[in-house]
């Protein structure tokens, strides 16, 4: 017996329903956020089940009816907009990143912690971002 599981992206404006593809070879969705301006979203999926690793999740910037969905980074899986939508905050190897998406000129910013998600404040003037930090005690 074969069984597959997927998780589905659904989209809902007023009485309209529409669902992102899902099937073997878009196996499941994991983050999505809307632009400020909510006329697009990012999110991630995972690509391809056969190889499934992190490399295998690419996130992707659509039209917010999904349509125009197009790939912009790969091995990440919490992009975000930026607070002029021009651009998605993400984390790659423990830091802060930028992409600018008409330019796709990817650039880090600076923090004196390792990150792990990052998220932009509703005013979009700042940003939170979480670290793990690990502590043994002296014996």
């Amino acid at each position: 017996m074969t069984l597959a599981a997927f998780s589905l992206l659904l989209l809902v404006q007023g009485p309209a329903l529409r669902a992102l593809p899902a099937g073997p070879e878009h196996w499941g969705y994991l983050n999505f956020s809307f632009s400020p301006d909510s006329k697009r979203i990012v999110f991630s999926r995972i690509d391809d089940t056969a190889k499934f690793s992190v490399g295998q999740v690419n996130t992707w910037v659509a039209d917010a009816d999904g349509s125009n969905a197009q790939t912009e980074l790969n091995g990440t899986t919490d992009a975000v907009f930026t607070a002029d939508g021009k651009g998605l905050l993400f984390t790659r190897s423990e830091e802060i990143h930028r992409l600018d998406l008409a330019s796709k000129t990817e650039s880090k910013f600076p923090t004196q912690m390792k990150a792990h998600s990052v998220m932009p404040s509703p005013a979009r003037d700042r940003i939170a971002f979480t670290s793990v930090l690990v502590s043994f005690p002296t014996p």
